[in-house]
C-alpha cells in the first residue's frame, strides 16, 4: 500500500497500521520519492564509503508545510546521513495554505559532530521551492529546483595556496 503523508496524526493509529499491515501480509510504503532517485542513492553510498568527507553543514529550503513538504527534507538529511539530531529550535514560522500545517525554519545540529543543519521554510505564495546545499570535507553539493539542476564543487588548492571550490564530477 502506497501511502501519501502525513499517514497518520498520532502514534496509536501508526502502530494499528503497522500491526494492519504484518497481520495481512501486505507491506505499506511511504511517499518519499527521493529515496529512490538514482542520484540520492549514489550520493548516499559516496558518503556512507566516505569519499566525500564528512558532512559539516546542511541547508535544505522547501514550502508547502512542515508536515506536507518539510517532512521530504527531513527524510532526504535523514536517508543521505542517518543519525540523531540535538539542539534543535525553530527560528521562524508562519501559517501556510494547508490547516494545521505551519511553515517553520529549523536547525539542528548532527549528534555525531555537530555539524549545524537547517531546513529554511519559504512562504509558497511566492513559489514551490526545493534546494539542498550540503558541504561536505571534499567540497560541495547543490541540489536545485527539484532536482532540476544537480552540481558538485570539489574543494581543490589553488596557486595561491587557498582552498578554494571548482567545478568537477561527483565520483
Amino acid at each position: 500500500i502506497f501511502l501519501e503523508k502525513p499517514v497518520c496524526s498520532t502514534f496509536e493509529e501508526l502502530d494499528r497500521l503497522v500491526s494492519l499491515s504484518k497481520a495481512s501480509g501486505i507491506p505499506m510504503l511511504v511517499n518519499m520519492s527521493r529515496r529512490y532517485h538514482p542520484w540520492y542513492r549514489y550520493l548516499k553510498s559516496l558518503y556512507a564509503e566516505n569519499k566525500i568527507g564528512n558532512l559539516i553543514r546542511g541547508d535544505i529550503s522547501y514550502s508547502g508545510g512542515w508536515k506536507h513538504n518539510g517532512v521530504h527534507a527531513v527524510d532526504t538529511k535523514e536517508f543521505l546521513f542517518p543519525g540523531e539530531y540535538c539542539k534543535g529550535k525553530i527560528w521562524e514560522h508562519w501559517k501556510g495554505r494547508h490547516a494545521n500545517d505551519p511553515t517553520y525554519t529549523v536547525r539542528m545540529e548532527l549528534a555525531k559532530n555537530g555539524a549545524p543543519i537547517w531546513f529554511h521554510g519559504f512562504d509558497e505564495k511566492h513559489y514551490q521551492v526545493f534546494d539542498c546545499e550540503f558541504k561536505f570535507e571534499a567540497g560541495r553539493l547543490r541540489i536545485t529546483n527539484f532536482e532540476e539542476e544537480i552540481r558538485w564543487e570539489q574543494a581543490s588548492i589553488n596557486s595561491l595556496g587557498e582552498r578554494i571550490l571548482i567545478s568537477g564530477d561527483l565520483q
